[in-house]
């Protein structure tokens, strides 16, 4: 997922790209239910690990939703957040009542679907993009989708995260209504960063200077950039 920005952000910041419990579906017996506390705790266990006491930390869709649940139970290690198209601001549309039956088609069907949330790959898209959509289309084809929306955080919960925060959603998304998103944390989070790009749908490319803008500018203020010795 992150395989272009990591090479551009790890020349200013050690980067880690976490496999999430439970994706794309057979990495764990069974998925963490998300009414728990069980993935703030999965991932206690991976800060543990990496000897981590804080980071910031981007998502995108369920990865964004996932961040912002940390952030609101561990808000003390979470350095900043960048959400793209997260879920849990606003109720998830159904496409699996689409998506389901395009799945018992096979690889075809996989194909299908995967345009359907990500957009096609344009014919005169770069090489990385065409190596990107292969790669994600493998996923799709062994993909086990989830059937249970996540919660949704209430404003209480929102006014909660009040550290440095980025939110980028696009106005095509067939998952969520972005415009929603929008208007839900410019009202709830005045102190966020918000951009909307109209064209873009569930998937948004092209952010990856834009995100390290915000790392750097706050990682600066905060002093804890890295630098070569």
């Amino acid at each position: 997922m992150w395989m272009a920005d990591v090479a551009a952000w790890a020349q200013q910041f050690r980067v880690y790209a976490i496999d999430v419990i439970g994706d794309a579906g057979l990495s764990a017996p069974s998925r963490p239910p998300f009414e728990s506390d069980a993935h703030a705790l999965w991932l206690d266990d991976v800060m543990q690990g990496l000897s981590l006491q804080g980071a910031s930390f981007i998502g995108i869709s369920n990865g964004g939703w996932l961040a912002m649940d940390y952030a609101l139970r561990r808000p003390e290690r979470v350095e900043s957040l960048v959400v793209l198209c997260p879920g849990g601001v606003v109720r998830a549309r159904n496409l699996l009542i689409k998506a389901l039956p395009l799945l018992l088609f096979g690889s075809w069907g996989a194909r299908k679907v995967k345009e359907m949330v990500l957009g096609r790959t344009r014919a005169d898209a770069p090489e990385s993009h065409r190596h990107f959509a292969e790669f994600i289309a493998l996923i799709f084809q062994h993909l086990r989708p989830r059937t249970k929306r996540h919660p949704i955080f209430t404003d209480h919960q929102l006014r909660r995260m009040t550290m440095p925060l980025l939110a980028i959603v696009g106005g095509q998304d067939v998952v969520f209504d972005s415009a929603s998103i929008q208007r839900r944390f410019e009202s709830i989070l005045p102190h966020a960063e918000m951009r909307y790009i109209p064209q873009a749908g569930h998937f948004i490319p092209g952010q990856t200077q834009a995100i390290l803008e915000f790392l750097l500018t706050n990682a600066l203020l905060r002093g804890t950039i890295l630098r070569e010795t």
